[in-house]
């Protein structure tokens, strides 16, 4: 989500700062960032994909592609970095009611689409498995990572939300403590304390448990919201510190070091690559896993390198289809396991394709699908809820 998108649904901590901060923003538009959204959630839909077509999983393994799930971590330094840009204030002030109508607008109407879409079959007896009522539940009120056997049930990626909405519940707090950060040392320092601790506890607990309950640990290690708080307070320390400066930077990079921002995205998007791919072996253990913020501080650079950016390579990714992709990004993640649920139990016996067919059409249907949501149920849909749940006057 850029800035302009944000306040659109309604982020900005009220309207008296909205017209303060009107030309920083505008001067720090980052729409270029969307289009990378899009790319991350086909990432992971081709990961998920791959249980489904075996040719494709061992071709992901073969080259070490199978970083589907990392991608998940890239969108939460994104949450960080985006909220951070929108939201920072001096003194770190927040009209909560604004911000929670905003925050609610945004992510409920989709996911909970995602799993009516699941439970609604399930329940009616479609399918290989009974619908559990705790499952509805914790998926209902966004709190199912917090329960490992339950992190994966009814639409498996939704279990990022229940992460996602922690990180709501505690960004007031980490915003109001960043703001009083007043220098880069103490807003770094703070960032790299959590950052280590999250990934020595990983460590920790991958050598302490996984042996001994490899199913309830590895859902615990990588699903648990704690555990991925790091990658989103990384997003956050790089939207401070651009959000502080990044008009600034921006200026002096146009007028004297125009390439440097692009060179330095690249090569942290190569740097990332590698530690992915690298780490993501078949048959070697992955003791600092990729999934749980250790690429995060390199996403963090290669978001805020692309976020003042204003080289060629910007001026491509802020094209209106691009970035209309990009905002269809989050119903295409939501929706991808329904999706892939409906095709495959509804695709005719008799009608044999080859499996890369079938994959090919089951992508034109999920973008498809996905623009249709966005435009006529999640826009009109969050605007609703905004206005409502924020006291919004009628335009």
């Amino acid at each position: 989500m850029t800035i302009d998108a944000a306040r659109r649904d309604g982020d900005p901590p009220g309207a008296s700062s909205l017209a303060r901060d009107a030309g920083s923003a505008r001067a720090l538009d980052m729409s270029q960032l969307t289009f990378t959204r899009f790319i991350a959630a086909m990432t992971v839909v081709v990961f998920h994909w791959a249980y489904v077509w075996p040719g494709l999983n061992d071709w992901m393994w073969k080259y070490r592609l199978h970083v589907g799930p990392t991608m998940v971590n890239y969108f939460f330094v994104l949450s960080g970095f985006i909220m951070a840009a929108v939201y920072l204030q001096p003194g770190g002030t927040l009209d909560r009611r604004r911000y929670w109508a905003a925050r609610v607008g945004r992510i409920y109407p989709v996911y909970l689409l995602g799993v009516v879409l699941m439970a609604v079959p399930i329940g009616l007896g479609f399918g290989d498995s009974a619908l559990d009522p705790m499952a509805v539940l914790l998926n209902v009120l966004l709190v199912q990572a917090w329960v490992p056997q339950y992190a994966l049930s009814l639409n498996s990626p939704g279990w990022s939300l229940s992460v996602e909405a922690f990180f709501y519940l505690a960004f007031p707090w980490l915003l109001v403590l960043m703001a009083r950060m007043r220098s880069v040392h103490s807003v770094l320092m703070f960032t790299a304390g959590i950052w280590l601790l999250s990934q020595a506890f990983y460590l920790w607990g991958y050598r302490r448990f996984l042996a001994d309950a490899p199913i309830v640990s590895h859902e615990l290690l990588h699903y648990n919201p704690l555990l991925h708080l790091n990658a989103f307070v990384v997003g956050l320390c790089a939207g401070v510190l651009v959000r502080r400066n990044g008009p600034d930077l921006q200026r002096s990079l146009a007028a004297q070091h125009r390439s440097v921002a692009a060179i330095v995205l690249c090569l942290s998007a190569v740097l990332a690559i590698v530690l992915m791919t690298q780490l993501n072996r078949r048959s070697d253990p992955i003791l600092l896993s990729t999934t749980n913020g250790l690429t995060a501080p390199l996403f963090a650079v290669f978001i805020a390198a692309l976020a003042v950016d204003r080289s060629r390579l910007s001026s491509v990714l802020r094209w209106a289809p691009l970035v209309l992709l990009g905002e269809i990004s989050y119903a295409i993640y939501i929706l991808q396991i329904p999706v892939g649920w409906f095709l495959r139990n509804t695709w005719p016996r008799n009608w044999p394709v080859t499996p890369a067919t079938l994959f090919a059409i089951y992508l034109i249907v999920l973008v498809a699908v996905s623009f249709v949501v966005y435009r006529y149920y999640e826009t009109p849909l969050r605007t609703a809820l905004r206005r409502r749940l924020s006291g919004e006057p009628r335009r």
